[in-house]
């Protein structure tokens, strides 16, 4: 898997974090302060919002991208929705879980 290696902005001691290249750019500031689970679904929920953009310019593309869209995609609500529910508590990543909702279009109730 390519990753991107990123500072998380914490003490010059602290190890980087690596992302998946799936993440969109506009995704990764704040990225690394998240929990692991966080940065997993973001990986993964791009990856999907990535594959529903793509051509499928023949039946072959087709079936692949829904493939990849299945795998990536299935559940999405639903565990956007536990991601909220599990860090309802904790402002500093509800906060940038609602930001990233708004942006995929991922709704609170699921």
């Amino acid at each position: 898997m390519l990753t991107w290696a990123l500072a998380s902005g914490a003490a010059a001691d602290t190890p980087p974090c690596a992302v998946s290249v799936d993440v969109l750019p506009e995704h990764l500031p704040g990225l690394c302060a998240q929990p692991p689970d966080v940065r997993a679904f973001v990986e993964r929920h791009d990856r999907c919002v990535h594959f529903a953009g793509e051509d499928p310019y023949d039946e072959a593309r087709r079936a692949e991208l829904a493939r990849e869209m299945q795998a990536a995609c299935s559940g999405a609500g639903s565990q956007f929705k536990s991601l909220l529910e599990r860090y309802r508590d904790q402002p500093d990543q509800l906060d940038w879980l609602q930001r990233y909702g708004r942006d995929v279009g991922l709704s609170p109730e699921g």
